[in-house]
């Protein structure tokens, strides 16, 4: 079976860097979701031109949900990716080895934020 690498260019996502316990700054940054050993990629519904990703969920091998964060530069082993995007509702899924997150430039600052990124439930 071959597997190639599929890279995924965005030039602007928001990124949560830690300032310190629960304060981070959020800031626009060109980064690039690298997927390496990729075996399938399914695409399902139209795309528009306006669209962009407004949610993306991480499986491991089992199929349970990877809840670690996608950090720059960290290397997280999945066997598939989903990512969901807003306006069209289209999905795009992937069956891989591994995702890795680079950020290639920092563009500016959009915000602070206070708390929990995730909700402790």
């Amino acid at each position: 079976m071959l597997a190639g690498i599929v890279r995924v260019e965005f030039k602007h996502v928001s990124v949560y860097v830690k300032i310190k316990e629960e304060h981070f700054e959020v800031l626009s940054a060109h980064a690039v979701l690298q997927l390496e050993g990729v075996t399938t990629i399914e695409m399902r519904g139209a795309f528009q031109t306006d669209d962009y990703i407004s949610d993306g969920v991480l499986f491991d091998e089992t199929g349970l949900e990877i809840t670690t964060e996608l950090t720059p530069d960290r290397l997280i082993k999945g066997k598939r990716l989903e990512l969901l995007f807003a306006g069209s509702g289209a999905e795009a899924r992937f069956s891989m080895r591994t995702a890795s997150f680079v950020v290639k430039k920092f563009l500016m600052k959009l915000d602070d934020w206070k708390g929990p990124l995730v909700s402790k439930a």
